[in-house]
């Protein structure tokens, strides 16, 4: 079997080739991620969205008589955090199971001590909420969103 010897490419032949390549890459250049959201630009967005929700929050809380709300509000929106990052579960109470490897144990605790003052306002008819534990809810919540980079 003889071996064949490729014979090298005009070199006309490769400028031309090159030039096409370049001139295809210039024009498709401002078509490329069209449609498709860049990591930054989602999360910016997400961070807008959620800072949005929380100034909401804050406002309720402030409101005589809206501090049950308003936890209810900062728990929904954690939950709501978590679901952005992807951590698997059905209820936040699962998707803070889960989230061990995102959030560190101390942020991982501040979250289950807002989330334990949320289920015993839905749970208890007879709870009472104190003033200092519904700023301390709320500062536990807002705390747990600044770690997530959502704050």
């Amino acid at each position: 079997m003889a071996v064949r010897r490729q014979q090298p490419e005009d070199p006309l032949k490769q400028l031309l080739s090159s030039l096409g390549r370049g001139l295809w890459a210039l024009i498709a250049w401002p078509f490329n991620g069209l449609g498709r959201s860049k990591p930054n630009e989602k999360l910016a967005q997400a961070r807008a969205e959620f800072t949005a929700h929380w100034a909401d929050i804050e406002l309720m809380a402030a409101t005589t008589g809206q501090q049950r709300q308003a936890i209810m509000q900062a728990d929904i929106l954690l939950d709501q955090a978590l679901q952005f990052y992807k951590v698997s579960g059905q209820t936040l109470g699962e998707r803070l199971k889960a989230a061990g490897g995102r959030l560190s144990k101390e942020t991982l605790d501040t979250a289950w001590r807002g989330h334990k003052v949320r289920n015993h306002l839905a749970h208890e008819l007879r709870y009472e909420l104190r003033g200092s534990e519904a700023e301390q809810a709320l500062a536990d919540f807002k705390k747990v969103l600044r770690s997530l980079g959502l704050l």
